[in-house]
């Protein structure tokens, strides 16, 4: 926010704007922030239509490479079969 006195030296310098003079540093601060708060209050956002179906169609999923799936359940029934084993041995040590 802008009060009194600063108020007073911006309404002056942009005054001596108007007749030519060059903008002062305080004057070049404030247009930049008026300048950036009116982009923010005008921008409209861009929505495409059908984003969800291209970004669903890009993504790979398991189905596109089924060895790299066999591969993965395989190795997760692997992890799941010794950490079985496992914990049998450690029931028959007790």
């Amino acid at each position: 926010m802008i009060r009194g006195e600063e108020l007073t030296r911006l309404a002056r310098d942009y005054i001596k704007y108007l007749f030519g003079a060059k903008e002062s540093l305080r004057l070049k601060r404030a247009m930049y922030n008026w300048h950036k708060f009116w982009e923010n209050i005008t921008r409209k956002e861009v929505l495409r239509e059908g984003w969800l179906e291209r970004a669903i169609v890009k993504t790979p999923t398991w189905w596109h490479k089924p060895k790299q799936l066999a591969r993965f359940v395989e190795s997760l029934y692997r992890d799941y079969m010794r950490q079985q084993e496992r914990e049998q041995e450690r029931a028959q040590e007790s």
